[in-house]
């Protein structure tokens, strides 16, 4: 075996992955996997694609950061939780792995200052309550540490999520598809939410109850089956194991509860005759910015008797009344894909305060020295601009090819064309008489590869 040979193959014990398990995951092969790790050469490519899957640096592969990595953990875990990894695509867990690899990046530029732990409340209650009514009162709970009276309506969840350390990302199908997953969190190394927006662009009642949902988690889900560790989560849009389905129902409820508590909501409807009028809801919505499916169902587990026969009649009914603006709440989408939100946010504030450079900007950003940098933090056009343009990146790359195949320094290239998706190089000779004899050409592909070479001259 090999030195990355014996990274990877640790790497997939650690997380009680078998081989077929992490091919699938980095999209490689069973039978290239299995060669990788009895000592085939892998490509830069082999290897990040892997370490991706874990949400870790490529360079950190081969380290004890593997061992207690968030996904490590979570895959180790996952076959009580869930039963089988089909969730986890290879577009699933590239996506994933990359938000986990960027809330590392956000920790190295700004550490944890999270206050979550300060609220003390712990998960444990009554043995004999069910899912639903522990997340009701793991939210009164909640409300009652952070000083929320009992009607009182909370104005902004990403506000509230910014006052505890949760940093908050966010996902447009177009940037980063999550197939089948709502969200995603983790608590290490420091709090921070993935919501996935693909299909919801501009619904701030989806944001407020997703945002409350995984704070359940950070809260109380961290520690898994026989006490597993689990401080990373998905919250999966169809569940398939009887635990999985508990831990959600909880973190529904707690999220319901928490964002129109019992006597907010019996306050709201007290003045009217019907509980269960359009009017009612209406106030809900309003009141404490929630969607119309879960302002019904506040009225129905609040206010109405289990065998109420307007229960069905109000769920049944359409309302044509548009939701109301609740722009504190509406996840700017010029904020969203990977890497995005706070990472984008605090790498552009830094490189513009000049304690950050260009090139360690885009290392953060995933970007490449030919990539513009993003908008933000009040960068000038002339600050975004590439560091280098296309053009040199493939002048060097050939001047770079001709020389690891033994031409002189008198053999450079001069031209680059674009032709479709390749570029072809034009290549010159120096004369005795100062003068450039054209004397080949390279062509690479879209991918800067070497195609062809039509070089017929001597070496010298």
């Amino acid at each position: 075996m090999t030195f990355w040979g014996d990274a990877i193959t640790h790497a997939r014990t650690a997380a009680r992955l078998e081989l077929g398990d992490l091919s699938n995951l980095a999209d490689l092969t069973a039978a290239r996997l299995d060669a990788l790790e009895r000592g085939a050469e892998p490509t830069t490519q082999e290897l990040d694609a892997i370490a991706t899957v874990f949400g870790i640096e490529l360079s950190e592969l081969a380290g004890a950061e593997i061992d207690g990595a968030p996904a490590t953990l979570l895959f180790r875990a996952w076959p009580e939780v869930q039963g089988d990894l089909s969730l986890f695509g290879a577009q699933n867990a590239r996506t994933l792995g990359t938000f986990l690899r960027c809330v590392r990046r956000l920790d190295t530029l700004e550490p944890s200052r999270s206050s979550l732990g300060a609220l003390g409340v712990s998960p444990e209650l009554a043995a004999a309550a069910t899912a639903t009514e522990r997340g009701a009162e793991l939210a009164a709970r909640v409300r009652q540490s952070l000083g929320l009276a009992e009607a009182e309506a909370i104005p902004s969840m990403l506000q509230l999520c910014g006052q505890l350390g949760v940093a908050v990302f966010g996902l447009l199908e177009e940037d980063d598809p999550l197939p089948g997953i709502d969200a995603a969190c983790t608590l290490l190394p420091q709090p921070a939410v993935l919501l996935n927006l693909s299909g919801y662009r501009g619904s701030w009642w989806r944001v407020r109850m997703t945002l409350a949902h995984e704070l359940a988690h950070l809260l109380f889900d961290h520690v898994g089956p026989h006490g597993l560790t689990l401080p990373y989560l998905v919250s999966p849009q169809r569940r398939s194991s009887a635990l999985l389905e508990g831990i959600e129902r909880r973190a529904n409820a707690f999220a319901a509860s928490f964002l129109a508590p019992p006597a907010g909501v019996r306050t709201c409807v007290q003045p009217l005759d019907d509980p269960t009028c359009e009017e009612a809801i209406s106030r809900i919505i309003h009141t404490f910015g929630v969607g119309r499916s879960v302002a019904v169902n506040r009225i129905t587990d609040v206010v109405l008797e289990a065998k109420d026969s307007r229960r069905e009649s109000m769920e049944r009914r359409a309302s044509h009344r548009p939701m109301p603006d609740w722009g504190s709440d509406t996840y700017p989408t010029h904020h969203c894909g990977l890497p995005g939100g706070p990472l984008r946010a605090s790498v552009l504030r830094r490189f513009e305060e000049g304690t950050m450079g260009a090139l360690r900007a885009r290392e953060l950003l995933d970007l490449e020295p030919t990539d513009w940098l993003p908008e933000g933090a009040g960068l000038s056009h002339e600050r975004r601009q590439p560091l280098l343009s296309r053009r040199d990146v493939v002048s060097r790359l050939a001047t770079q090819l001709l020389r690891r195949a033994g031409y002189g320094l008198r053999t450079v290239p001069t031209d680059v064309e674009r032709v479709g998706d390749l570029r072809r190089v034009t290549v010159a000779e120096w004369t005795d008489d100062g003068h450039q004899r054209v004397c080949g050409e390279l062509i690479l592909d879209d991918g800067l590869d070497l195609i062809e070479t039509v070089l017929p001259l001597t070496r010298r």
